[in-house]
Protein backbone atom coordinates (compact mmCIF):
# COMPACT_ATOMS: atom_id res chain seq x y z
CA UNK A 1 0.00 0.00 0.00
CA UNK A 2 2.46 2.25 0.72
CA UNK A 3 4.40 1.60 -2.71
CA UNK A 4 0.90 2.45 -4.41
CA UNK A 5 0.73 5.61 -2.83
CA UNK A 6 4.31 6.50 -3.61
CA UNK A 7 4.41 6.18 -7.07
CA UNK A 8 1.03 8.17 -7.20
CA UNK A 9 2.51 10.82 -5.30
CA UNK A 10 5.58 10.79 -7.44
CA UNK A 11 3.76 10.62 -10.78
CA UNK A 12 1.20 13.65 -9.99
CA UNK A 13 4.92 15.71 -8.70
CA UNK A 14 5.63 14.88 -12.11
CA UNK A 15 2.44 16.26 -13.92
CA UNK A 16 2.48 19.50 -12.27
CA UNK A 17 6.16 19.79 -12.93
CA UNK A 18 5.33 19.11 -16.80
CA UNK A 19 2.13 21.42 -16.41
CA UNK A 20 3.96 24.27 -15.27
CA UNK A 21 6.38 23.91 -18.04
CA UNK A 22 4.13 23.77 -20.32
CA UNK A 23 1.03 26.18 -19.53
CA UNK A 24 -0.10 28.69 -21.01
CA UNK A 25 1.19 32.37 -20.04
CA UNK A 26 0.31 36.21 -20.79
CA UNK A 27 3.56 36.10 -22.27
CA UNK A 28 3.73 33.11 -24.83
CA UNK A 29 -0.04 34.46 -26.37
CA UNK A 30 1.70 37.78 -26.92
CA UNK A 31 4.47 35.83 -28.85
CA UNK A 32 2.05 33.84 -30.44
CA UNK A 33 -0.10 36.41 -31.91
CA UNK A 34 2.80 38.80 -32.45
CA UNK A 35 4.36 35.52 -34.56
CA UNK A 36 0.76 35.03 -36.37
CA UNK A 37 0.57 38.83 -37.11
CA UNK A 38 3.98 38.89 -38.63
CA UNK A 39 3.82 35.99 -40.65
CA UNK A 40 0.11 37.45 -41.77
CA UNK A 41 1.48 40.30 -42.75
CA UNK A 42 4.72 38.73 -44.93
CA UNK A 43 1.82 36.52 -46.55
CA UNK A 44 -1.02 38.67 -47.36
CA UNK A 45 0.51 42.47 -47.51
CA UNK A 46 3.85 41.96 -49.04
CA UNK A 47 3.23 38.87 -50.90
CA UNK A 48 -0.13 39.10 -52.22
CA UNK A 49 -0.95 35.21 -50.99
CA UNK A 50 -4.45 34.03 -50.56
CA UNK A 51 -4.18 32.09 -47.41
CA UNK A 52 -7.41 29.00 -47.20
CA UNK A 53 -8.29 27.67 -43.45
CA UNK A 54 -9.24 24.06 -43.23
CA UNK A 55 -12.52 23.81 -41.18
CA UNK A 56 -13.12 20.03 -41.75
CA UNK A 57 -11.75 17.21 -43.34
CA UNK A 58 -14.49 14.61 -44.67
CA UNK A 59 -12.44 12.65 -46.96
CA UNK A 60 -9.02 11.00 -46.67
CA UNK A 61 -8.00 8.80 -49.64
CA UNK A 62 -4.68 7.70 -50.95
CA UNK A 63 -4.47 10.58 -53.67
CA UNK A 64 -5.47 13.01 -51.69
CA UNK A 65 -8.36 14.77 -48.91
CA UNK A 66 -11.57 16.20 -49.34
CA UNK A 67 -12.51 19.28 -46.99
CA UNK A 68 -14.46 22.59 -46.43
CA UNK A 69 -12.34 25.55 -46.45
CA UNK A 70 -12.71 29.41 -45.98
CA UNK A 71 -10.56 31.86 -47.43
CA UNK A 72 -9.02 33.66 -44.35
CA UNK A 73 -9.97 36.99 -43.19
CA UNK A 74 -12.36 37.09 -45.58
CA UNK A 75 -15.72 36.39 -44.00
CA UNK A 76 -18.08 36.94 -47.47
CA UNK A 77 -16.17 33.76 -48.87
CA UNK A 78 -18.20 31.73 -47.11
CA UNK A 79 -16.89 27.81 -46.58
CA UNK A 80 -16.20 25.66 -49.90
CA UNK A 81 -15.55 22.08 -51.20
CA UNK A 82 -12.11 21.52 -51.85
CA UNK A 83 -10.38 18.52 -53.11
CA UNK A 84 -6.50 18.28 -52.65
CA UNK A 85 -4.49 16.04 -55.17
CA UNK A 86 -1.64 14.42 -53.48
CA UNK A 87 -2.01 16.06 -49.72
CA UNK A 88 -4.03 15.17 -46.51
CA UNK A 89 -4.61 18.30 -44.91
CA UNK A 90 -5.92 18.75 -41.24
CA UNK A 91 -8.64 20.57 -40.01
CA UNK A 92 -7.56 24.39 -38.67
CA UNK A 93 -4.93 24.02 -40.96
CA UNK A 94 -3.68 27.20 -43.11
CA UNK A 95 -2.79 26.82 -46.77
CA UNK A 96 -1.49 29.04 -49.55
CA UNK A 97 -3.42 29.13 -52.93
CA UNK A 98 -1.93 28.49 -56.10
CA UNK A 99 -2.24 31.75 -58.28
Amino acid sequence: MGVAVLSLLVLVAIGVVIWLGVRPTPQRDAAAAQSWTNFHHYAVIVNGWQLLYVHTRYEDWGRGSKAYVALYGDPASGIRDSWFWWHHVQPGAMIRTCG
